[in-house]
């Protein structure tokens, strides 16, 4: 599960680089590029600021690159692990932060390294299997959200170089220190050696047992007590049932139940009129809170 770097392999689905992945610029057959007009036939420009006195260049025509060319654009940039095209093997680091949704422990924190892309699906993981174990995750609601490092592209090579002092130079700070604390590395010296990022890495499951294994204790020598199993049909159990259904309940159940429905008031842009109670509060926008 945890490679050589001490990070974890996935594999994403390509529209996750999609605003990285620079357009190919189209050409005739004799290989001059061909720029873009408009209707009028005349030649588009855009305008920059250069050594203080402004340029103004052609636009170039362009066009969304193939997926194997995208895909081989990720690995000749070290972004994605693969085969050059001079035969070398391109080793990828990890360029990205999972962190499981809802986050409950350093367990549901990760640094990923990409080692291949997939074509078709959108806004796709695959993961190791323990990566279910590990996090605490389940199959209902349970999300991916991902942070991986802004890229700066100059004549079609890509670098995390940006100027200090800008919003992305300090964001890539930022996430190479979260992975740095991450990764679980170890030389050959430290085999031996227990170290709390390890240890903060182990399943979640663990605590839990460990909580159970406590309240085992506590109530060991009491009285069993023997539920009728006609309970949830009493008037009693019903009465607490549609308590909990009004009132609501507490801790991280009803957040994790309500987050589909969060999710479709994102999707279909859900709001309700400003000069409501929650307009008055600033919260009628529901899709954005």
């Amino acid at each position: 599960m945890v490679n050589e770097e001490g990070s974890m392999d996935c594999v994403l689905s390509i529209d996750f680089f999609d605003d990285i992945i620079p357009e190919d610029i189209v050409r005739d057959k004799d290989n001059n590029v061909i720029y873009e007009v408009d209707d009028q036939g005349q030649f588009l420009y855009t305008t920059y600021e250069e050594n203080g006195s402004q340029i103004r260049k052609r636009i170039p025509k362009t066009r969304k690159k193939s997926f194997e060319d995208a895909k081989q654009w990720l690995i000749e940039n070290g972004i994605i692990s693969g085969r050059k095209k001079d035969g070398t093997w391109s080793d990828a680091t990890a360029n990205v932060v999972g962190s499981r949704i809802p986050t409950q422990a350093q367990s549901s924190i990760h640094a990923l390294r990409c080692v291949d892309v997939l074509p078709v699906v959108r806004d796709t993981v695959v993961l190791p299997k323990e990566f279910t174990k590990i996090t605490g995750a389940d199959f209902d609601i349970d999300k991916l959200f991902l942070s991986r490092f802004y890229y700066n592209i100059k004549g079609g090579k890509a670098n995390t170089s940006f100027k200090e002092g800008s919003h992305e130079y300090y964001a890539n700070r930022l996430l190479s220190n979260y992975i740095s604390l991450l990764k679980d590395s170890k030389s050959q010296e430290e085999q031996n050696v227990n170290r709390t990022a390890h240890s903060n890495h182990a399943s979640i499951d663990g605590d839990t047992k460990l909580l159970k294994d406590i309240i085992k204790d506590l109530e060991e020598g009491r009285p069993e007590q023997a539920l009728d199993p006609f309970t949830p049909y009493s008037l009693w159990a019903n009465a607490e049932t549609k308590t909990e259904f009004i009132t609501g309940k507490f801790g991280i159940g009803p957040f994790a139940l309500n987050n589909n429905s969060h999710i479709l008031t994102m999707l279909y842009g859900v709001v309700f009129k400003q000069d409501g109670f929650l307009g008055e509060l600033g919260m009628y926008r529901l899709d954005q809170s």
